[in-house]
């Protein structure tokens, strides 16, 4: 999984989309990893199954 920090998501976000859109990036600030930025088709089969269980998020 690749990571770009907080303030390269900020100013490249574009780039961040792009890179989540094939698969998930995590972002960092200060070092720590905060986010994880993913497209929609792989929420979707996160969440899926979740949903289908009822669960309301």
């Amino acid at each position: 999984m690749r990571t770009l920090s907080a303030k390269d998501a900020k100013y490249g976000f574009g780039r961040l989309i792009d890179l989540a859109r094939a698969a998930p990036v995590t972002v960092a600030k200060y070092g720590r990893p905060v986010v994880v930025a993913l497209s929609v088709e792989e929420y979707e089969v996160h969440h899926a199954p979740l949903r289908d269980a009822g669960w309301r998020g």
